[in-house]
């Protein structure tokens, strides 16, 4: 259809502006906080620490670049009365943004893919002073400096409750993929005396000890700073009843569930956006504002409680969903038909 051609390629111009801009910003924000480091890795290493980048700006900026852009173009059809000259040639709210409909759900999709594939967005590659306890083994894990490219570490102390007790003190190791390689490591048994229990090992594998660098330093992070592929390796070695593992399947869930954000952005903007032709289009752009920031602290709320174990991790990231999907369909059903009838009365 014609006149849905056109919405849509009017949406597509705001989008395709407000994705640059918003994407710019990002990238200016990051060069100001990472480029002075990243001098040090030459052209190569800043091309490649931006590739990495790319993706996670983009999983970004999606959701708000089409919130705003609907927002703005819909707007401008009703200031520039073009939307009730739609309605008069008897098209419906539906007919007239259903490409940009089929738009948000290719998105979402493209979303999905994303996320699925997603890595950690790159950081500094050293970390410093690391405490780690695999639930599993009951190991702790003193370290010094961890290198998570590299997986080199230094200065590294290990409890290992046995039995019997032990503890471990190596001056560096290297992982290889399958186990440590420590390198100049004194072990001894707690319960005999340091100074005659020690056995000194210039190198030493230990194939036992199978926790990975990656795995000591997801620990260290927040479930919501982690992606899906951090969180899967979490999961499937944290105890399934431990609050961790409770924070772990909330974040998961929402991982998945921010994929229809563009989505649900949509039923913020449009019905408000076309909804009530003779009001200012400022009141029904400040109504969606609302209800998106209204999203977001259900949002946070749902997985506050989810982690807390007082809802299932799975409602806990599909509830804040609920409300302006429910909302966006009543006022295109209910309120496009208020203001077909509201026209013709004034006419």
């Amino acid at each position: 259809m014609i006149l849905g051609r056109y919405v849509r390629n009017e949406w597509l111009k705001y989008m395709a502006a407000t994705l640059i801009s918003t994407f710019a910003l990002l990238v200016f924000e990051d060069m100001y906080r990472e480029f002075p480091g990243l001098l040090t890795n030459g052209i190569g290493g800043i091309l490649r620490h931006y590739l990495q980048c790319f993706p996670h700006f983009f999983c970004t900026v999606l959701p708000i670049s089409v919130f705003i852009s609907a927002l703005i173009s819909l707007c401008s059809l009703r200031n520039n009365n073009e939307f009730i000259a739609m309605q008069a040639a008897g098209l419906s709210p539906w007919q007239i943004t259903k490409n940009i409909w089929l738009c948000g759900i290719a998105i979402s999709i493209i979303m999905i893919f994303l996320q699925a594939h997603l890595d950690e967005r790159p950081r500094d590659a050293n970390y410093y002073n690391l405490f780690f306890r695999d639930s599993l083994s009951g190991r702790v894990w003193l370290v010094g400096h961890l290198n998570a490219a590299n997986g080199q570490a230094d200065d590294i102390f290990i409890l290992d409750p046995g039995p019997p007790l032990r503890r471990f003190h190596a001056q560096s190791a290297r992982w290889d993929g399958r186990h440590w390689d420590f390198q100049k490591i004194t072990a001894s048994n707690v319960a005999i005396p340091w100074a005659e229990g020690n056995r000194h090992f210039n190198e030493k594998f230990w194939d036992e000890f199978h926790e990975a660098p990656r795995q000591i330093i997801n620990q260290q992070k927040r479930p919501k700073d982690m992606c899906l592929r951090e969180l899967r390796q979490a999961m499937r070695v944290e105890p399934k009843e431990s609050p961790r593992m409770r924070a772990y399947r909330v974040r998961f869930h929402v991982c998945y569930t921010a994929c229809f954000a563009p989505f649900v952005a949509l039923f913020c903007a449009i019905p408000f956006s076309l909804y009530g032709v003779r009001q200012n289009p400022m009141h029904g752009a400040s109504k969606a504002i609302g209800l998106l920031f209204l999203f977001h602290v259900i949002l946070g709320l749902s997985s506050s409680l989810g982690n807390n174990g007082v809802l299932h991790p799975m409602v806990a990231a599909w509830l804040p969903f609920f409300l302006p999907i429910s909302i966006g369909v009543l006022c295109l059903r209910y309120g496009s038909g208020g203001q077909i009838r509201s026209t013709k009365s004034d006419s």
